[in-house]
């Protein structure tokens, strides 16, 4: 029906007060360079706690999940190969998981990412954000923008979207997207006006009603939808750049739609526990991948001697 990716918000006005200029870097050390300059300046001038960084880093939502797996893609790390074979025996891939996971803990370390971080339910790094106790924050789904729609001067002046990033290695982003399906159960029951009325949603004129209704937070699937001026406006500083990184840049799906076993690392928050286990625990980057690495395995074992 619809999908959903990541996507990058910030207030252009605290950036102005910065002085830092409004071109955000998008070499990816600059880039994050930028933020925790930005956080510096900003702290200077007004004597208040404001982080840059809006990173979920809890076990408790699925936006750590998603994030993180943006940064895995981000810096080409593939957990499965294009068959769905696990791939963290290699160790290249286990050294790769450390080092990403140690950069990812250290901003949360070095003060650039709010304590509470670590306690984060999905509509935390929102509400963080919104609040002003972060100048970004990553999201995934355009909710954080949708919300203020109503408000202009907020939407159209104060915040700002942009794009991921340049890779590490200089190529462009290509983004992970989840798609949004109905269900049906064969228990349900009333299933012949479930499908009736799923075959009338699903109609673009029917669909992209709903999706502008839903204020832009997903972005349609079908490709006749991308042309309505609601996607493609220049004048929305929000929805044009989802739907820039929606049409422009490449995307794919997460890694459960070649390996369902992949499915449970996110539903047991594999990452989130290995962020916590660093953070919280004080382990190693090196002892915490281990024991994701580990628990990956187990699972990816178990899906195999079930099926």
């Amino acid at each position: 029906m619809m999908q959903q990716s990541i996507h990058i918000h910030y207030w252009l006005d605290l950036i102005r007060e910065a002085g830092l200029g409004e071109e955000i870097p998008q070499n990816w050390d600059e880039f994050w360079q930028f933020w925790q300059k930005a956080q510096k300046v900003l702290t200077q001038q007004s004597n208040n706690n404001i982080y840059s960084l809006g990173l979920p880093m809890s076990i408790y939502g699925s936006d750590t999940y998603f994030i993180f797996e943006q940064i895995l893609e981000a810096n080409n790390l593939q957990i499965l190969d294009k068959q769905g074979k696990l791939q963290v025996n290699k160790p290249a891939v286990r050294e790769k998981i450390i080092e990403i996971l140690d950069w990812y803990t250290s901003l949360y370390k070095n003060g650039y990412v709010p304590p509470n971080a670590v306690d984060w339910l999905n509509s935390d790094n929102n509400t963080n954000f919104l609040n002003h106790n972060t100048l970004m924050t990553i999201n995934p789904s355009m909710s954080i923008p949708a919300s203020q729609q109503e408000d202009e001067e907020i939407y159209l002046n104060q915040m700002r979207t942009i794009q991921f990033p340049n890779n590490p290695n200089g190529t462009e982003p290509r983004y992970l997207v989840s798609i949004k399906q109905p269900v049906i159960f064969t228990s349900s029951p009333h299933p012949k006006l479930a499908k009736e009325f799923l075959s009338y949603l699903v109609k673009p004129e029917n669909l992209g009603a709903y999706i502008k209704g839903a204020k832009g937070r997903y972005f349609p699937i079908m490709p006749q939808l991308w042309k309505d001026p609601f996607c493609i406006t220049p004048k929305d500083p929000h929805i044009s750049v989802a739907s820039q990184q929606f049409t422009e840049h490449q995307t794919r799906l997460f890694k459960n739609s070649i390996n369902p076993a992949y499915s449970q690392v996110d539903s047991e928050k594999i990452w989130g526990k290995a962020m916590g286990e660093v953070l919280i625990e004080g382990l190693s980057p090196t002892a915490a991948t281990d024991q994701a690495i580990n628990r990956i395995k187990e699972i990816f074992y178990q899906w195999k001697t079930q099926s």
